[in-house]
């Protein structure tokens, strides 16, 4: 479906309809930072749509990624904090450098059942802006390809090229949660959360809090409780993958 889009918005613009599940698509003009703002725009309604039709879950802007075992590691922060950068780094080769490989699950929100946290996977292609385009250099899009005619400040990776592996038929349930916080040349820093400090800084990266089946507090403390809480600070993507991943092989 990602594939198809790329290649509808590859060809010449047309008048902006409304699509019947509600999809408006505005072109602006043919560059390639036109192209790119026009997609991002999409892909934003796209988003916004998931997270009202999950209203009533507990919504968290995470990346989110999954082992074999049914075990979830959550990367919970606001934009700019580097989850998806990390739930890429940690897909595409800092997994798989120690033995440990990962299923996508997404990069944008995870929705949690509230009762039990069951995750429900949205593995929708992974959003990456330009300063981890360097970072991520092997996931580029193919040259001449239609992605690479729109793809600029914004880069769209899809699951497929992630090197993950497929998502298990097993339920999934969060094992880690990490809240990753970015600061410039920072050396790595990791910090164990109070169950309490887990709950105030995971609801202020939720998405329709009072609308949680069973209150928004209730399910975070029963998150808080189920699976440790650590802030990482860093200024390097690749020691804090290191870091994410000592913290991992502890505790799934």
């Amino acid at each position: 479906m990602f594939d198809e889009l790329l290649e509808g918005l590859s060809r010449p613009y047309q008048p902006a309809v409304a699509a019947p599940v509600g999809l408006t698509f505005e072109p602006v003009g043919t560059s390639v930072s036109d192209r790119n703002t026009a997609l991002v725009g999409v892909v934003n309604q796209v988003n916004a749509a998931a997270q009202q039709s999950a209203r009533g879950q507990l919504l968290l802007h995470c990346g989110a990624l999954g082992s074999e075992l049914g075990d979830g590691l959550l990367l919970s922060g606001a934009s700019g904090s580097g989850k998806s950068t990390l739930t890429a780094s940690l897909l595409a080769g800092s997994g798989g450098d120690r033995g440990v490989r990962f299923a996508y699950l997404t990069d944008e929100c995870v929705s949690l059942r509230p009762e039990d946290l069951r995750i429900t996977p949205y593995p929708k292609p992974l959003q990456l802006k330009r300063p981890s385009h360097a970072l991520l250099s092997q996931l580029a899009p193919e040259p001449g390809s239609p992605s690479e005619s729109m793809m600029w400040f914004q880069r769209f990776v899809p699951p497929k090229r992630l090197g993950a592996m497929p998502i298990p038929s097993v339920p999934l349930f969060p094992r880690l949660v990490v809240l990753p916080q970015w600061v410039d040349d920072a050396p790595v820093a990791v910090e164990r959360l109070s169950p309490g400090a887990a709950v105030a800084s995971l609801s202020e990266n939720s998405a329709f809090f009072r609308d949680v089946e069973g209150g928004g507090l209730a399910a975070l403390a029963r998150l808080a409780r189920h699976a440790p809480a650590y802030r990482v600070v860093y200024g390097r993507h690749d020691e804090a993958a290191a870091a994410i991943l000592e913290l991992w092989s502890t505790a799934a």
